[in-house]
């Protein structure tokens, strides 16, 4: 079984996308969730240093620890950041 999860979000020129999946399976009474894969990408108005990129840095850490390869990706233009989980 496949498990599924999204979510966008816009205001303005920000925005907010979230993509989790996995397929879902049980062995010996316990469930659990194999080929994982997380897509996050933001859109905000701000600079390098925000407190959310941090915050970001963090969950990728953490994330990092249960999907193969997880990076974070920076880039700003025209006084908006885009951070990406890729």
């Amino acid at each position: 079984m496949s498990g599924l999860r999204d979510w966008k979000r816009d205001v303005d020129h920000e925005n907010r996308i979230v993509y989790f999946s996995g397929d879902i399976g049980r062995r010996g009474g316990s469930a659990y969730l194999a080929r994982r894969f997380l897509y996050f990408r933001s859109v905000f108005e701000g600079d390098l240093s925000s407190p959310f990129l941090a915050d970001l840095e963090r969950c990728r850490a953490t994330f990092a620890e249960r999907v193969e390869n997880l990076r974070l990706e920076l880039r700003r233009r025209n006084g908006l950041v885009a951070a990406e989980f890729t």
